[in-house]
């Protein structure tokens, strides 16, 4: 049951840090890891989807709106277009962007019985980066 319940949080964790935990030997690992990477891409998902939609309500509708009041001819089909390019450019997209591949990657790495952290903690779990 720690397998399902906790253990998807605990996967997030590297190798290293895993095995110090007490729990350590009573938790499954593959399905934590599986469950945790489809969560960790799941979230990244509507994430995305929420972040694109609140782009286009709220920024590029103002922005295009405000140019065409001003005078300029655009098509307000372009609101689409205009989230889009806010969506493309914005540095929060890249970090969901990211999340959701690492958790794909996480997934499939599962497979071949790796069980993956989080790819900061990985590095820091290999001792490449010591904080």
């Amino acid at each position: 049951m720690l397998s399902y319940l906790l253990g998807p949080f605990l996967a997030f964790l590297p190798k290293r840090w895993r095995e110090s935990l007490p729990i350590h030997e009573a938790i499954h690992w593959r399905p934590a890891v599986v469950l945790s990477g489809l969560l960790e891409s799941t979230i990244a998902f509507y994430a995305l989807v929420y972040w694109y939609s609140y782009s286009i309500t709220h920024w590029a509708a103002d922005a295009v709106f405000s140019a065409i009041q001003h005078g300029a001819e655009i098509n307000p089909n372009a609101i689409g277009f205009a989230g889009l390019a806010v969506v493309c450019i914005h540095p929060l997209t890249w970090v969901i962007v990211y999340f959701g591949l690492e958790g794909m990657v996480r997934l499939c790495a599962s497979f071949t019985e790796t069980t993956l952290g989080l790819f900061p903690f990985f590095f820091i779990g290999q001792g490449v980066c010591e904080v």
